[in-house]
């Protein structure tokens, strides 16, 4: 298997040449718009998003490509111009090429790199480079059933313990992917999510940073969040996230910013106030029908590592088609600010002392803050849940495996320093497929 991801692509290092034929004295949004188009093989694959009249665009978009043969021999990243024609139409015109070798990918997990752009037919470098962020994996997957006895072992609390210790920070939330679509297509991902939470609350001493750190369980459980809560997200938050989207004025409220102009503040506060106080009653609408630590922990997982995030990049959770512009991205910044205070239950403070006066906002929201994440913490019998989705288990077997075979000399030598903790039934199972791959 071959799995190629196109994380990010960006020209910024020199603007392209301008090719456009456009007519005298037009102003036609299409002179100057570039796009990509990702081929692999010759093949094409996908296709960015058209970024207007721009000399340096910046896409910043992610592709999967999976399944491909291993015979796969060149990734390649094709510039396209909408240029303006004589006649008053548009034509898409390839303006340069980025080739990468299959072969280069496979020496390091991971590619970052800024390459220079070919011309289309003479293959001579012209003005201009593109940032390209790539991961490449080729898995031998073998049948579901040579991996039953690992997939048991996730299941083992010693086991659960050792990984959520030796697994590389930068594997973590990989590993945690792998990990819930293999047991969610079983229909048992809430069991493990579970089972690392337990293990995450006995290992910390201050509650006040459950699941707030960079932990396995953490991690888990960020992606657990998305799998069963992305249809409440996209309820709650993409009608407001669109009108940020679609307001062309400022919510601005820092008065470096704004040269003290207190007019406009006064505008500014009113327009911000009204987003928020609208998210609110939206996240606590939404719902129909103990000690402060309990409300900080739940907060800790569902707004600061879902509903934040998601307020900060709605592209990323699939929300809006586009990264926002300055001024939106600051109206988003600062009401995920309030939110995050919020969840908190605490004030702004001399931290940030221009956000003062969103406390009285804070302090009449505080119960009714409280009130939804209560409501998130109840529980239905019977509730039936949605189908597991469509999951290939061999694929996510067999990288879940090489991320564990990776960490082999790691899981042994923990094995020995831990005598209490028996992670012996993780090292055979590894080691049969170890066998079953030279021999079977």
């Amino acid at each position: 298997m071959c799995n190629l991801k196109l994380c990010e692509c960006c020209i910024v290092q020199q603007p392209l040449p301008l090719r456009s034929k456009s007519v005298k004295g037009s102003k036609d949004v299409a002179v100057g718009s570039y796009f990509c188009m990702v081929v692999l093989d010759w093949e094409y694959q996908a296709r960015t998003q058209t970024k207007a009249q721009a000399s340096a665009p910046f896409w910043g978009e992610k592709f999967t490509f999976s399944n491909f043969p291993s015979s796969l021999k060149t990734l390649m990243v094709v510039i396209y111009q909408n240029e303006r024609t004589f006649t008053g139409g548009s034509k898409e015109v390839p303006v340069g090429k980025v080739s990468i070798s299959v072969d280069t990918l496979a020496k390091t997990e991971s590619f970052t790199q800024w390459c220079s752009i070919e011309d289309m037919k003479s293959n001579n470098f012209i003005n201009g480079s593109l940032r390209l962020e790539l991961q490449y994996s080729h898995e031998v997957v073998r049948p579901t059933e040579d991996y039953t006895e690992l997939v048991n072992c996730l299941s083992y609390p010693d086991v659960l313990r050792c990984l959520n210790v030796m697994i590389p920070p930068k594997q973590r939330e990989r590993t945690a992917k792998h990990m819930l679509k293999i047991y969610r297509a079983r229909g048992e991902a809430d069991r493990l999510v579970s089972s690392l939470c337990q293990i995450e609350i006995a290992s910390t001493d201050n509650p006040n940073i459950l699941f707030r750190g960079n932990s396995l369980a953490t991690k888990a459980v960020d992606q657990y969040t998305k799998l069963v809560a992305m249809a409440y997200l996209h309820q709650v938050l993409t009608p407001i996230i669109t009108q940020i989207y679609n307001c062309t004025e400022s919510c601005e409220v820092d008065p470096t910013r704004l040269n003290n102009n207190q007019t406009q503040m006064a505008e500014n506060w009113k327009r911000l106030l009204g987003f928020t106080e609208q998210l609110q009653k939206d996240a606590e609408g939404h719902f129909q029908e103990e000690e402060n630590i309990r409300y900080t922990v739940i907060a800790g997982v569902f707004f600061l590592r879902f509903i934040v995030p998601a307020i900060l990049n709605p592209k990323l959770f699939n929300m809006m088609p586009g990264h926002p512009s300055d001024t939106v991205g600051r109206t988003l910044m600062l009401v995920a600010k309030t939110i995050q205070n919020l969840s908190n239950l605490v004030l702004f403070g001399a931290k940030e002392p221009y956000m003062n006066p969103m406390n009285v906002f804070i302090e009449s929201n505080l119960e009714a803050m409280k009130n939804v994440i209560d409501r998130l913490c109840w529980t239905r019998e019977n509730e039936e849940l949605s189908p597991p989705p469509v999951i290939d288990e061999g694929i996510e077997m067999a990288m879940l495996y090489r991320v564990l075979v990776n960490i082999g000399r790691g899981l042994v030598n923990y094995q020995e320093e831990n005598k209490g903790e028996d992670i012996e039934p993780l090292l055979v199972a590894l080691g049969e497929i170890k066998n079953l791959m030279f021999h079977g």
